[in-house]
């Protein structure tokens, strides 16, 4: 099996030779670029983007009980409530982060019985943090 990136695309070029097969996880393929794939059968394969292997930048941490109303993403409606980057720690290491200056957004409903607060990658997806725990600490002020 030969596998090269490409220096000025970042593309990853795979070779697969007669007899065999390659399986890659979701995860490896997140980091290789390559989109819809998990079994490789012979032949050669170039990656739908630039390899990754930090594919993982920011935190979105979202609050489904904020009103959408006025909070917008991308030009959508959102609940997005906070956005954290993730730096290059260690593996296993830990991390906190606070906003020296707070952002006041509205809920949906004045009265809040439960919250439910989502950390979530940049697909909107759950992120694996391989069994860690990832804590988040909200402070609620009434305006």
């Amino acid at each position: 099996i030969t596998v090269r990136t490409d220096r000025a695309t970042g593309v990853i070029d795979i070779s697969v030779p007669s007899e065999r097969e390659l399986y890659f996880s979701p995860g490896i393929m997140d980091l290789f670029g390559l989109d819809d794939r998990n079994w490789l059968t012979p032949g050669r394969y170039v990656g739908d983007r630039p390899v990754d292997f930090q594919p993982l930048k920011s935190l979105y941490i979202h609050l489904d009980q904020l009103s959408t109303t006025n909070n917008i993403l991308d030009g959508a409606p959102s609940t997005l409530l906070g956005l954290v980057p993730t730096g290059t720690e260690v593996f296993g290491g830990s991390r906190t982060t606070s906003f020296a200056t707070p952002e006041y957004k509205a809920l949906q409903a004045g009265v809040i019985s439960e919250l439910r607060v989502s950390v979530l990658n940049k697909n909107c997806k759950a992120v694996d943090n391989h069994n860690f725990p990832i804590i988040v600490t909200l402070e609620i002020r009434e305006k």
